[in-house]
């Protein structure tokens, strides 16, 4: 997983020296989310679909790099991912990417004393809270009423295959 942490510190690091802060902004609320309205799960983001929002919403030349750059460490790191039709933009990891200030404790954690991330969310222009009012569909209830959409997890050979569980 280091090579996700380093691509993630490039990233957060390129959020700190860009001019295009709004748009990082505008693709941490766009960005697939967990939790719905409840805190602090509303803050969770899937880091994949953030790294697209960003290369695709920005010129900005090193933050597209860096964002090109988290999505490689990605498809590297995740070996299988599950979606359902509703996350369909999830792409096997999440990050924390608050709206309003990050928590009291998060910079005591290892993450953020090994990169950059927390300066760079502190660095953003505030911005609305993420999510909708929260309900079970926010937590993928909606997967076991509809198990005929679920599509299962993709391997890295491509195939659906499944395991044993005992």
């Amino acid at each position: 997983m280091d090579i996700v942490k380093d691509a993630t510190n490039g990233l957060a690091e390129a959020i700190l020296k860009t001019d295009e802060k709004e748009a990082v902004r505008n693709a941490i609320m766009n960005a697939q989310n967990y939790g719905g309205g409840w805190a602090p799960y509303n803050d969770m983001h899937d880091l994949g679909h953030l790294a697209k929002l960003i290369d695709k919403g920005v010129s900005d030349p090193a933050l597209k790099k860096a964002a090109e750059g988290v999505k490689k460490a990605i498809e590297q790191a995740v070996i299988a991912n599950e979606v359902s039709p509703k996350y369909s933009e999830s792409t096997g990891l999440h990050i924390y990417a608050p709206s309003g200030g990050m928590g009291a404790d998060y910079q005591e954690l290892a993450f953020a004393k090994d990169t950059q991330w927390d300066e760079a969310i502190k660095s953003l222009p505030a911005g609305k809270e993420s999510g909708q009012a929260g309900n079970m569909e926010d937590f993928g209830v909606e997967f076991f009423n509809n198990a005929e959409e679920f599509l299962g997890p993709v391997w890295p050979d491509g195939t659906s295959r499944k395991t044993d569980r005992k």
